[in-house]
């Protein structure tokens, strides 16, 4: 027998596949909308611990809403042909490529992504985190790669996957791991370190990506940088401006997206008359595992 979740959406193919699920297009029966059908796997992870991140995933979700976060459409679970209980989260689909892909189709051609339109990108994604981190339960993304931006041909960058994301004030883990990915991901996370300094670390590596069509290293050199991008002909505060967003010690770090973006958006020089709404990280600002 069909759960209600079933009888809802028709699954299609598989388009993607995560440490913890699967990715499928499927069709809302009465609408016949397009959505995104995640579903729950074991093959790296014992099934408990999937279906519990996969549920928290549906709980911040529900929570969070934002023109640059697909929406939330539902969530159940379903039984296999041997008996398994699997958790599903249904959410908008959205249409358009990755970021990843954008700068593969960009560095096939032999060309660069124009600076204005990398800044454009980076300064549109930091609006939903900068969302997140307000909210009276601080949510930091801490998944943030090329892999996880969609861009729209209309609404533009829009954030996916928050399978590693984390509620702060509740002192919910809601990735039950300290995954990340690789490059990409702060390395304080390996010491369980999570704040708001965190997603500017992968805001940094990603804006390096999109301007020099390379994956990052996972700890950048001021030579190569400033070279690669007096090369390129970019302005020489951005060679810094990438360097302090992805310092190794978050401390020294800047403090918070909203500090990333003004800067970004001013040269690397803060405004006179401009207040930073995190401007110090105290010790509630950031959480270590328990």
């Amino acid at each position: 027998m069909q759960s209600s979740i079933e009888q809802r959406f028709s699954v299609a193919e598989l388009i993607a596949e995560g440490r913890m699920a699967q990715v499928f297009r499927a069709t809302e029966n009465a609408t016949g909308q397009t959505v995104i059908w995640k579903l729950a796997h074991d093959r790296f992870n014992p099934l408990a611990v999937s279906n519990r991140k996969l549920i928290d995933e549906v709980e911040l979700l529900q929570i969070v809403r934002h023109s640059r976060i697909p929406s939330y459409l539902g969530h159940g679970e379903i039984t296999d042909e041997a008996g398994t209980s699997r958790a599903v989260l249904v959410q908008e689909f959205i249409e358009g490529g990755d970021l990843k892909n954008t700068v593969e189709q960009v560095r096939k051609l032999g060309m660069f992504m124009p600076l204005q339109k990398a800044l454009e990108y980076l300064a549109h994604i930091c609006e939903p985190l900068e969302y997140m981190a307000s909210l009276p339960s601080p949510v930091y993304h801490r998944d943030l790669k090329p892999h996880n931006i969609i861009v729209h041909p209309e609404r533009g960058p829009m954030l996916i996957d928050f399978g590693l994301a984390k509620m702060v004030a509740t002192g919910e883990d809601v990735s039950i791991t300290r995954g990340g990915s690789g490059t990409w991901t702060a390395p304080e996370r390996d010491a369980g370190v999570s704040g708001p300094f965190t997603d500017v670390w992968s805001l940094g590596k990603v804006l390096y990506y999109l301007l020099t069509n390379e994956v990052p290293p996972m700890i950048l050199d001021q030579e190569r940088v400033e070279a690669l991008f007096s090369e390129s002909g970019h302005p020489g505060w951005l060679a810094g401006f990438v360097l302090w967003a992805c310092w190794p010690q978050h401390e020294k770090r800047m403090d918070s997206v909203n500090q990333f973006r003004v800067l970004l958006q001013n040269e690397g020089v803060w405004p006179a008359g401009v207040a930073d709404a995190t401007a110090s990280a105290s010790s509630d600002d950031y959480t270590t595992w328990g």
